[in-house]
């Protein structure tokens, strides 16, 4: 754990009780998740499931670094990096996966201006300008949070409530916190590097068998 990881949660805590005495409470923390009738979640003000790549772009105020990505097991995603930014009293890195089918994806992956090898053992294809405007429309299936702080689990327990289960990965020292009533995850490293998952309602079965069967990290 980072020594500052302890120090900046408590003193977020400190921050959060006085903008309860002095002010309203942020509405765009990651423990502030609530589904909709569609069991979707909502979270920074983005519907998860629902909201398009151009909508999630338009809420967060920022424009990503966008690129398909393949991995050894032959699955393959397309992710919006949006980087480091201010959420709400914290920074954090985000990234939103994108709903795509397999067709779409190959098409992306051929007309890409760059493809690039990546130390994690997956590749990165850079989009061509004329894809973009392609996939504004489709709807994100996950949206990811990297905490720059590190979460000690009784600080998460606390602020995320008690999960519904807990499960191992095969990743050294990493557990999945699971919370199904919020289709979250949480990727706990005592390493520290932890990250938070948020599902659609349909694609939280797939995300959580993924990370349970993910291979260990690359150092």
């Amino acid at each position: 754990m980072r020594l500052v990881s302890l120090i900046g949660l408590l003193c977020s805590g400190l921050c959060l009780s006085a903008c309860d005495e002095q002010t309203a409470k942020p509405d765009n923390l990651p423990w502030q998740v609530t589904l909709n009738a569609q069991h979707n979640p909502e979270v920074f003000h983005v519907t998860v499931g629902q909201n398009s790549l151009r909508q999630t772009i338009e809420q967060l105020k920022s424009f990503p670094e966008i690129a398909v990505f393949s991995y050894e097991d032959g699955s393959r995603t397309l992710e919006a990096y949006f980087g480091k930014q201010r959420i709400g009293l914290f920074e954090a890195k985000l990234v939103a996966e994108v709903a795509i089918d397999d067709a779409t994806v190959t098409k992306l992956q051929q007309n890409a201006t760059k493809k690039e090898g990546m130390a994690s053992g997956q590749w990165k294809f850079e989009l061509a300008e004329t894809d973009l405007k392609t996939i504004n429309d489709l709807p994100i299936r996950s949206l990811i949070y990297i905490p720059v702080i590190d979460y000690p689990s009784n600080i998460v327990e606390e602020r995320f409530g008690k999960p519904f289960e807990i499960k191992p990965t095969q990743q050294k020292d990493v557990e999945l916190w699971l919370y199904p009533d919020k289709s979250m995850i949480l990727m706990l490293d005592r390493n520290g590097g932890d990250i938070f998952y948020y599902g659609s309602a349909d694609y939280y079965p797939i995300l959580q068998k993924t990370l349970l069967t993910a291979k260990p990290r690359h150092d």
